[in-house]
């Protein structure tokens, strides 16, 4: 979505702070979700687990995914209105 917004191939990392811009979001709904992305990067979410890391629980995972689906919920339409999508 991020890249598809902003007609850039970069992480979601690199293009938090445009979409936010684009979407006209608070700049605290990016920090979340850069913070969110950061999370994600490891512990299993992403990237393999390295060997002395536990896996997720399911609960955690459930957290994640429900996180960025509001968070989506949130940018798609925002990002429709001012026909970024």
């Amino acid at each position: 979505m991020a890249q598809v917004a902003t007609g850039k191939n970069r992480t979601l990392g690199q293009l938090t702070d445009e979409l936010v811009s684009l979407a006209s979001l608070h700049a605290t709904h990016g920090a979340m979700i850069s913070k969110l992305y950061g999370l994600t990067s490891d512990g299993g979410y992403r990237h393999a687990l390295k060997p002395e890391q536990p896996p997720p629980t399911e609960a955690e995972a459930r957290f994640i995914l429900v996180t960025v689906s509001a968070y989506l919920n949130l940018c798609i339409p925002a990002l429709r209105e001012r026909g970024k999508l």
